[in-house]
């Protein structure tokens, strides 16, 4: 009985791996491209801004934003790990 139970799991996995073999060079390639892409743009909306109103952006601000920066991208891949649990 066990034997059936058990070969039953090894042939499922062994085809879900012959299958998905790339799938977690996907999972880590998102785990980069995501957040930096998300952090460009971004970046690029809020020099835009400043851009276009000509405002000075000093190193303090800078530093400010992209501080802001991580710690959303630190706060929304926290709750993403959370909704999967």
């Amino acid at each position: 009985m066990y034997e059936y139970l058990y070969g039953e799991r090894y042939n499922t996995l062994f085809i879900s791996l012959l299958l998905f073999r790339f799938f977690p060079i996907f999972v880590i390639i998102m785990g980069i491209a995501s957040p930096a892409t998300c952090g460009a743009v971004t970046s690029a909306a809020i020099a835009f801004v400043y851009r276009a109103s000509s405002l000075p952006m000093t190193c303090l601000h800078a530093m400010l934003w992209g501080t802001g920066q991580t710690v959303a991208t630190i706060c929304i891949s926290f709750t993403r790990v959370l909704a999967t649990l």
